[in-house]
């Protein structure tokens, strides 16, 4: 797709706005996936269409001459003769331990400013649920730095306390998938035999707020 907003403002004046075609526009210049993954699951409706076109109509709205501004500055800082900050965050470290540490947290950092920016968006019980999640990112963040600090200090892997509830913490957590995963089935074939829109939204805020539990266990198990 070519990256300009005269597509954006082309599909914000048409008279009926194709939905898959705003979601990829806003795929193409969001710099976050999340809102797109929500609005995509939520489908087309009224709600979705005026969120999209606000999205949308902020990017068109932003001014070619303050990125410029921006880039010129940034290249002017990388020229000085002090060292920016931002090059020591983005070099890898050469250490296949550090690296795969940094590149852990830094995933995860990303999805949770993700989440933190879209929670306005979000209706309040959906929101309690990624508000939670987020958290619970956030704890994990600091407990990459730990690991990170102790490394860079000792060269070795910082040992890991021994829990005797592990295993049965993660047998609870396959129960509670599998009891996810047969919600998430009964709701979506449910959503396709409603008409109304209020019915919608209400099924539809039900199987958004089992999706983000999924995924959070999801992760919790992958670790």
């Amino acid at each position: 797709m070519d990256l300009n907003t005269e597509n954006i403002t082309a599909w914000l004046d048409s008279q009926e706005k194709d939905f898959e075609q705003g979601l990829a526009l806003l795929a193409a210049f969001s710099p976050t996936t999340n809102l797109v993954r929500v609005l995509k699951a939520r489908g087309s409706s009224v709600k979705s269409l005026k969120t999209l076109s606000y999205e949308l109509g902020k990017i068109e709205r932003s001014k070619p001459q303050e990125r410029t501004v921006r880039t010129v500055s940034l290249k002017q800082t990388e020229n000085s003769t002090r060292k920016p900050v931002r090059e020591n965050l983005e070099k890898q470290p050469d250490d296949p331990v550090l690296n795969d540490l940094v590149q852990k947290k830094n995933k995860i950092f990303k999805d949770y400013v993700a989440i933190f920016h879209q929670l306005e968006y979000m209706k309040k019980p959906q929101r309690m649920l990624a508000a939670l999640h987020s958290l619970r990112m956030w704890d994990e963040i600091r407990d990459l730095w730990k690991q990170i600090d102790y490394y860079n200090l000792y060269r070795q892997i910082m040992p890991v306390k021994r829990n005797e509830k592990t295993a049965n913490d993660q047998v609870s957590m396959v129960r509670r998938m599998m009891t996810i995963r047969t919600y998430l089935t009964r709701y979506e074939k449910k959503l396709a035999t409603i008409t109304t829109e209020k019915a919608r939204d209400k099924w539809q805020r039900k199987l958004d707020e089992f999706n983000l539990e999924k995924q959070d266990l999801e992760r919790k198990l992958n670790r």
